[in-house]
């Protein structure tokens, strides 16, 4: 459970990728309906802060603290004890996961 955050370049291209899905396609209108439902454009103040709606807050049960987590194209915010054992993976499933990828 965590708050995905995009910058807008990359959030118009991912966008773009429903707009080329029919509109038949059931499992991508489910994924926009649930995407757009739990949403948020977020605009930095003056001073570099956003501020996230209470509700996308309590969904990532965030509630005094939170971690950012950079995630090379978006970065994530997390409630630090859900960070801490997400992060704990161990060494053989970080080599696993680099093959999968071929990174």
């Amino acid at each position: 459970k965590c708050l995905y955050v995009y910058p807008a370049v990359e959030m118009a291209r991912r966008l773009e990728k429903f707009r080329q899905m029919g509109i038949a396609d059931r499992r991508a209108r489910t994924l926009a309906r649930v995407l757009a439902a739990s949403s948020e454009l977020l605009e930095w103040d003056s001073q570099g802060r956003i501020r996230v709606k209470d509700e996308l807050l309590q969904k990532a049960e965030i509630v005094e603290q939170a971690e950012m987590v950079g995630a090379f194209d978006h970065f994530e915010i997390w409630n630090p004890a859900a960070w801490r054992t997400a992060s704990s993976v161990e060494d053989a499933t970080i080599e696993d996961a680099l093959r999968y990828v071929d990174f």
